[in-house]
């Protein structure tokens, strides 16, 4: 037996690649409700200008990431780290920050070391 390649997206649809040929799964996983967040990694060391992406991943009941989940990020110290809409996180300071996501009432948080 060969194994193929998937990919669930969050509309429930799974694209896969099997013996080389696409195709669909009609028996389709519908994602539950987000039941958490959690942001990867938990720490991150800069130089002052170096950028580093953080990531967030809603989980569902099953354990399963459910993309296309609007995040929005914030750091305790902007003047230190800065983060955008994307995760991009920035060396601004020497110093020490926090950056969180958060989607509805569920956060998680990068611990950031920015060195001169």
């Amino acid at each position: 037996m060969r194994v193929g390649v998937g990919t669930l997206l969050g509309s429930g649809l799974l694209l896969a690649t099997v013996l080389g040929a696409a195709c669909h799964v009609s028996d389709m996983y519908d994602p539950g409700p987000i039941v958490k967040l959690t942001v990867s990694p938990d720490s991150m060391s800069l130089t002052v200008g170096d950028t580093s992406r953080a990531k967030a991943y809603p989980l569902d009941a099953r354990n399963t990431f459910v993309v296309g989940q609007p995040i929005t990020w914030t750091s305790s110290d902007a003047s230190v780290a800065s983060v955008d809409g994307a995760g991009l996180v920035r060396g601004v300071a020497a110093g020490g920050a926090t950056v969180r996501a958060q989607y509805q009432t569920f956060t998680d948080s990068v611990v950031v070391d920015v060195q001169p």
